[in-house]
């Protein structure tokens, strides 16, 4: 029997929710393989935890600027020096590891698959190591030639990977990872009364899972334009925030539906014509799997920064800089409905839905 181990680390959410997405692949295709999913987090010291945890995001929030500077300094040469922390922290990582002796394993973050091939070189060990980039950029913490195989976003990022000395034989274009739920067929009509609404054009505003963001400005913004549209908002954990948005929206002429954290944002990402959104690497996949055309509001620098770059460029969504912006554009799209129409036609040249059972096959090759 094949062990295979797929290892993430949650940085924001997108490292995991892109492991889990290949760990349904793999168990799909494959249900003789024992599998096992963890995030190195679990299996680290409590300093690791809270800086790759929790610090990381205090830090994009508080100090972006700050962020910004050290995301477009920091390269490969600084891996020597996190390597010699990191082991320190994560020898629980390398027992489970050596422990369970998988064939092959995958990493959605370089941190666990850095340690994996120092680890693999110094004790002799034989398993591969697939490394899966969760963002439409390559930036040069990702580069370590002793992975056996890259997968990549984008024909773009590719090349990105080979000038920043990546092995060019070694990277495929496959698309990022996602739930397989996000390319499913969808009935818009049940969609729209199970949420109590109707038939007609909708907004959708997400606040991410934490509920962050000027939600609350946006939303009355777009409450202004008095235009005949609908919106779901999703809220995250965030209660007040869920509650405050509730109020604003009583009494409205527009209809509004307001939640709070879902596991069922395929649905609404089907039932709206356009999404007001962050960007996150998976969020930007998962709305091109669905074809659904999105407004990026202030995205983080660093890798939100190069995603939404990607969709301007592709024609696929819009950028927003403040919540009268965001209203702005949402006026123009509704005053010219041919836009959506443009758009989900662009999207559908660059979406790849199937990134994960794409990732799949191309690790059988080191399976034979």
């Amino acid at each position: 029997m094949k062990k295979i181990l797929i290892v993430s680390l949650k940085a924001g959410n997108g490292h995991v929710q892109a492991a889990r997405a290949i760990e349904v692949a793999l168990k799909e295709k494959h249900p003789d393989f024992e599998v096992k999913n963890i995030d190195l987090l679990d299996y680290a010291s409590i300093l690791s935890r809270e800086f790759y945890g929790n610090w990381y995001m205090d830090l994009v929030n508080a100090v972006p600027k700050f962020y910004e500077f050290m995301y477009e300094r920091l390269d490969a040469r600084s891996t020597k020096l996190r390597l010699l922390s990191d082991r320190m922290s994560a020898q629980k990582f390398q027992k489970f590891v050596f422990n369970f002796n998988p064939d092959l394993i995958f990493a959605t973050h370089f941190v666990p698959g850095n340690l994996l091939t120092f680890w693999r070189e110094k004790y002799k060990k034989n398993y591969k190591i697939i490394t899966t980039l969760t963002d439409y950029e390559a930036h040069p913490l990702w580069i370590d030639n002793k992975f056996d195989l890259y997968t990549v976003a984008s024909e773009e990022v590719k090349d990105q990977m080979i000038n920043l000395g990546a092995e060019k034989e070694k990277i495929f274009v496959t698309g990022i990872p996602i739930d397989k739920k996000f390319s499913q067929k969808f009935d818009k009509s049940k969609i729209f009364s199970s949420l109590g609404l109707e038939n007609k054009f909708t907004i959708a505003l997400f606040a991410g899972a934490f509920g962050t963001g000027p939600m609350i400005d946006i939303f009355q913004n777009i409450l202004n334009l008095n235009l005949d549209f609908q919106t779901i908002i999703v809220a995250g954990k965030n209660e007040d925030l869920k509650n405050k948005l509730i109020k604003m929206s009583e009494g409205k002429k527009t209809k509004t539906t307001t939640l709070g954290f879902i596991d069922n944002m395929e649905e609404i990402m089907a039932a709206s014509d356009i999404a007001v959104s962050k960007a996150g690497g998976l969020t930007v996949s998962e709305s091109l799997a669905i074809n659904l055309p999105l407004v990026i509001i202030n995205p983080y620098p660093g890798q939100e920064e190069a995603n939404t770059k990607y969709l301007l460029k592709n024609l696929c969504a819009f950028k927003a800089d403040s919540p009268s912006d965001t209203a702005e554009l949402i006026k123009n799209v509704l005053k010219k409905p041919e836009l959506i129409k443009e758009m989900r036609a662009n999207i559908k040249k660059i979406a790849k839905p199937n990134a994960a059972f794409e990732i799949v096959e191309l690790a059988e090759g080191f399976l034979d």
